[in-house]
């Protein structure tokens, strides 16, 4: 069945692949429990390397050319005479579009060695990442690494280390060696923001603004409804101002500015705050002189609802 490829113990447990799959033993019976095959037409064991990881006592991490699988040991309850019996079930299967290089548990996620090649079979940065356990990706980083353009699958190995902080992931090339640590919220809404998924950065970030610690709230408020202008979405924007700008003044002073240099106008005074914050008397009169232009029956509307005190 050819060479022994990857071998990983817990407890009792050993798992070892070959050519052929991937077998688990159980020294304590000195019993085989299983045999997990190598899927059909997978890349072979000397291009795309098995890699083995034991999540816990029962749970077994197994990435192999292009698919991945995790196996869950269960016991079978002794009954009539019959001893009690371990058993494993696939509880996860799914095919990459990349040779797994290397794969470890970060909480429910799964982080995964990435060997990505273009069309033309040449290697393109190694990437590490971050799948659910369905392969629904939350993110992803290019590493760089020295020669990577001449390096295979089998040239990468990666380890992980569990820390206080959370696991420490160790990927190792021929030249080089890369510690990894799990992100934490900040990292997580940079990544977002860095993608210009700014609405789902600030969905995040409120969720937990506690536990920002490099990343504010306006910051974000404000990347989003420069997004949101540049495409043209001045009425959508306009109405986050108020939860995005909150009491701040300044910002409803510069971004009242900003719906007034591209001729907004209309779309922001229906949100202009004229209490908890109170603008300058000019920002006011600003919009009043406007209108005094533009539209009588928004200025008479407007006179009728601002105290007199705020405008000149």
């Amino acid at each position: 069945e050819g060479p022994v490829g990857a071998v990983a113990w817990e407890g009792s447990l050993i798992a070892w692949s070959n050519d052929t799959g991937v077998k688990i033993f159980d020294v304590q019976t000195n019993q085989r429990i299983t045999f997990i095959d190598r899927p059909k037409g997978s890349a072979s064991a000397d291009r795309a390397a098995c890699h083995l990881h034991w999540e816990s006592a029962s749970l077994l991490l197994i990435g192999w050319a292009d698919f991945v699988k995790i196996a869950q040991v269960r016991e079978r309850p002794a009954r009539e005479g019959v001893p009690a019996q371990r058993y494993v079930e696939i509880v996860a299967f799914f095919h990459t579009d990349f040779l797994v290089a290397g794969l470890a548990p970060m909480g429910d996620l799964l982080v995964l060695l990435a060997y990505v090649a273009d069309d033309a079979g040449v290697a393109e940065r190694p990437e590490l990442r971050i799948v659910s356990r369905a392969n629904d990706e939350v993110s992803s980083d290019a590493l760089s690494m020295h020669g990577f353009e001449r390096l295979q699958a089998r040239d990468y190995h990666m380890a992980s280390l569990a820390s206080e902080q959370g696991a420490v992931l160790f990927i190792v090339s021929p030249r080089d060696m890369v510690v990894a640590r799990a992100r934490d919220l900040d990292d997580h809404v940079a990544w977002l923001a860095d993608r210009r998924r700014f609405a789902e950065a600030l969905e995040v970030a409120e969720a937990r603004a506690g536990e920002l610690k490099r990343h504010k709230l306006p910051d974000l408020g404000e990347r989003y409804l420069g997004q949101l202008t540049e495409a043209g979405e001045f009425e959508k924007a306009a109405a986050l101002c108020p939860r995005l700008l909150r009491d701040k003044a300044e910002l409803w002073h510069k971004w009242a500015d900003v719906f007034c240099r591209i001729h907004q106008h209309r779309v922001i005074v229906p949100f202009l705050p004229i209490r908890n914050p109170t603008l300058s008397p000019e920002t006011y009169t600003q919009m009043l002189l406007h209108f005094l232009n533009a539209d009588t029956d928004t200025l008479v509307r407007l006179l009728g609802e601002w105290p007199p005190a705020i405008y000149h």
